[in-house]
């Protein structure tokens, strides 16, 4: 599957959420492999982030991997990191 086959663009921002977790540090890496480059991913301020750090080293220089701190909890933070995405 590549990008342009989607209901989004490879340059639309998409926003993940629980990237530090087994599944979503795998929907990030999949997302980069089929040609998504704009990506904003949602951390508690208490994750650990070695993975996704790993992950965001290892994409190509056209990837923008946005970190966004926050709580699903908070309507705040929820709206802070939805500003701007184009799908969740």
């Amino acid at each position: 599957m590549v990008a342009e086959k989607n209901i989004i663009g490879a340059q639309d921002k998409v926003l993940i959420t629980g990237v530090v977790g087994f599944i979503g540090s795998r929907v990030v890496q999949r997302l980069l492999d089929n040609g998504f480059c704009n990506l904003r991913c949602l951390v508690r301020s208490s994750s650990a982030l070695e993975n996704l750090e790993i992950i965001r080293h290892g994409a190509s220089n056209e990837a923008r991997i946005e970190i966004v701190s926050g709580n699903l909890l908070s309507r705040d933070d929820c709206a802070r990191a939805v500003q701007g995405a184009n799908v969740v």
